[in-house]
């Protein structure tokens, strides 16, 4: 007698019907499928995944998991450091460009999103990081000099185009091998090398381009809440004396 259940590891141990255009089938709250899902079974059996199949699927939750509490801990780590929550999160802001990047670059090549490609990203979200912060960091320190907020912003700009240039040229190279050559087990690391890639692009041209427009706007929108918050104290003593 057959158990009352049967696993597979995306294969199917019952046969489909003739119109079934493949023995996948979606299955409902996961991100792969259970085969033969619509086929004809006795009472009492079921499909599952488990394998290889179930194990990748696990440990992407777990890396899901690993990514948000490094966000969270770079996060209190640049709050620290920089003494400013605003600033610390102009420069997560790099993260969302870099992860757009890495998904439109595993679209246009047909890659998959599996646990290799999440460890790309996680990779990528500190070069990211790193840049940005170089970028506010130094802005600061013009600030400091007695700088306006727009000349230190455009300096340090200007003077971080070639570093963060041969940042994202020199990891771009070391990962063209992944994606240029066709040899036996480069196919497990190629989703990587293209969301490091994609997501290298994408954030490179958002802290030269978009982050320096972004911290203009948002310290100048402090400054003139500060203004305007300082403003009702010096009209105080004129009422008075009036």
């Amino acid at each position: 007698a057959r158990n009352a259940s049967s696993r597979a590891s995306g294969t199917c141990d019952h046969q489909c019907p003739a119109n079934s255009a493949s023995c996948l089938r979606p299955k409902s709250g996961s991100a792969y499928a259970s085969p033969c899902a619509n086929s004809t079974r006795p009472a009492g059996y079921f499909f599952d995944l488990a394998g290889r199949v179930e194990n990748q699927e696990r440990a992407s939750r777990a890396l899901s998991v690993a990514i948000a509490a490094a966000l969270f801990g770079v996060f209190v780590l640049l709050n620290l450091a920089l003494g400013s929550a605003v600033e610390a999160l102009l420069i997560l802001g790099t993260v969302p460009m870099a992860f757009v990047g890495g998904i439109l670059a595993l679209l246009a090549t047909g890659e998959t999103w599996n646990v290799s490609s999440l460890v790309g990203l996680i990779g990528l979200f500190g070069i990211a990081v790193q840049n940005s912060l170089v970028l506010v960091t130094q802005t600061r320190a013009l600030r400091a000099e007695g700088r306006s907020n727009l000349e230190a912003i455009r300096e340090a700009s200007i003077g971080r185009v070639r570093p963060k240039l041969m940042t994202a040229g020199t990891a771009t190279l070391g990962l063209l091998p992944l994606l240029v050559l066709r040899l036996h087990g480069t196919e497990i690391e190629r989703p990587l090398a293209v969301v490091m890639i994609g997501g290298l692009v994408t954030s490179t041209l958002f802290t030269l381009l978009v982050l320096p427009t972004f911290y203009l706007s948002v310290h100048g929108w402090l400054e003139r809440r500060a203004q305007r918050a300082a403003a009702p104290t010096h009209d105080v003593p004129s009422r008075l004396s009036g």
